[in-house]
């Protein structure tokens, strides 16, 4: 393999015949790097190392010229990469190796998604929609279908939280309708209040007719009781009001729902958080290990383990009690206001 570079870095010229392993080895500042970057960018096609701009290529060409390039050969090809267009060229079947390879990107280097992506790409390893068929069999196809449309969109982490998400509306809505937290076994055996088993005998066709019928009986009562039409209308603006007023409730219940979520949330994790106190410890009577007391911001007291800890540790874990403290009474107080809120709503109603 030949390689041949003008006004790269701190390269003027070189020309180099080099098998596939090879030692680059020399004083300080003789241009290792420089050749180890040009031949990297011409396998591997990151003309842009070191995180550069295109618009800021022109500083990988060698001071005083107008151009820089490296070029690399073989039997079967070559690749050229000129700056500061950054730009490459190829012929035939160019030489190639991974930007990992050439050591353009560091593997290490990664975040945990970007280490993820990367080994599923070169693994060949992404999920296809015939896997989700079989890892998701009990469901209907037309089911598995559009959770794939879902995935191919947006990509499986968005399609994730998407979920997510709705599957946190829906618990919500649940619990609205039925004052209780959803599970699968709860799901599968809760009946609304009356219900009447004779209920599930009856087809929808069948239901449907009975409210039909009923809604003709209704309104054929109101004919008879001869109320007037301004009355009607009065009526009808009244039960507007009202249903306003109760759409308003069913939504302000939800708030509700949600801060008392994020109030067990958050007083869960200020119970986890490490004690800042290591004075006057306690002596546990089970393990008779050294123990402190705790106290949680209007909620109680647990008991942890005490330690000896430095100045610096101690503001630290002061800082964060303080934080989840002040999390627990800010929503404890929007807590409080929406409850008082609804509750002058339901006067109003009464």
């Amino acid at each position: 393999m030949q390689v041949a570079i003008k006004n790269f870095m701190g390269i003027e010229k070189a020309s180099l015949d080099v098998s596939k392993i090879a030692l680059v080895c020399g004083t300080n500042h003789q241009g290792k790097t420089s050749l180890c970057r040009a031949v990297s960018a011409a396998l591997s096609g990151e003309t842009l190392p070191l995180n550069l701009k295109k618009g800021d290529a022109g500083m990988l060409v060698r001071s005083g010229s107008a151009k820089g390039e490296v070029e690399v050969t073989t039997a079967d090809g070559s690749a050229l990469v000129t700056w500061p267009k950054a730009e490459r060229h190829t012929e035939g079947t160019p030489p190639y190796a991974s930007r990992y390879a050439t050591g353009a990107v560091f593997y290490t280097d990664l975040t945990a998604k970007q280490a993820v992506d990367t080994l599923t790409d070169l693994m060949d390893a992404a999920p296809t929609q015939d896997d989700l068929r079989e890892a998701l069999s009990e469901f209907k196809p037309k089911v598995i279908g559009a959770v794939w449309e879902s995935i191919d969109r947006d990509g499986w982490d968005l399609a994730h939280t998407r979920a997510t998400d709705k599957g946190k509306e829906y618990k919500t809505q649940w619990r609205m309708i039925t004052k209780s937290n959803y599970g699968t076994k709860v799901a599968e055996s809760w009946v609304p209040d009356k219900w009447d088993d004779n209920l599930a005998e009856k087809s929808a066709e069948a239901l449907e007719t009975h409210i039909t019928a009923c809604r003709a009986e209704l309104e054929d009562g109101i004919a008879k009781q001869a109320v007037a039409g301004d009355e009607i209308e009065r009526l009808q603006e009244a039960a507007s009001k009202r249903n306003g007023a109760e759409r308003g409730n069913t939504e302000k219940l939800a708030i509700i729902l949600n801060i008392e979520e994020e109030l067990e949330s958050i007083t869960t994790e200020r119970a986890e958080l490490p004690a800042v106190n290591d004075k006057d410890p306690m002596h546990c009577p089970h393990c008779n290990e050294p123990v402190v007391i705790d106290p949680i911001f209007k909620t109680g007291t647990t008991l942890k383990k005490a330690e000896k800890i430095d100045k610096k540790e101690q503001d630290k874990r002061g800082l964060d009690i303080a934080s989840f403290d002040g999390r627990i009474e800010n929503a404890k107080d929007r807590l409080n206001r929406v409850k008082t809120d609804l509750a002058q709503h339901v006067k109003d109603l009464i």
